[in-house]
């Protein structure tokens, strides 16, 4: 779970967006605090519909529990995950699509 934080700095009025993850779920902080828009490379996005985190060219990444997930095949049998769990440097994106 991540919490988005954005608005305007009151001090500057630039806007500023930033990211916490919850300790709890697959995808996790890695540990050094929150996501900050333009600070070592994190690029974050909010508009009224979606939300996007971009980590390609940051020195930040997430770490995801691939292997503490539950995978199905096409099938709906449970196989192993073909990702171990690590950190990565993710695009991860949270649209509303209408339904």
């Amino acid at each position: 779970m991540a919490v988005v934080f954005y608005g305007l700095l009151q001090a500057t009025r630039k806007p500023f967006r930033v990211v916490v993850f919850s300790g709890f779920g697959h995808v996790l902080g890695d540990g050094f605090g929150a996501y900050e828009e333009g600070v070592q490379g994190v690029y974050i996005h909010v508009s009224s519909d979606d939300f996007s985190i971009v980590l390609f060219n940051s020195s930040r990444s997430v770490y995801v529990r691939f292997q503490e997930a539950y995978w199905r095949d096409e099938q709906l049998n449970i196989v192993a995950s073909r990702l171990p769990s690590k950190n990565y440097r993710v695009l991860l994106s949270v649209s509303d699509i209408g339904f």
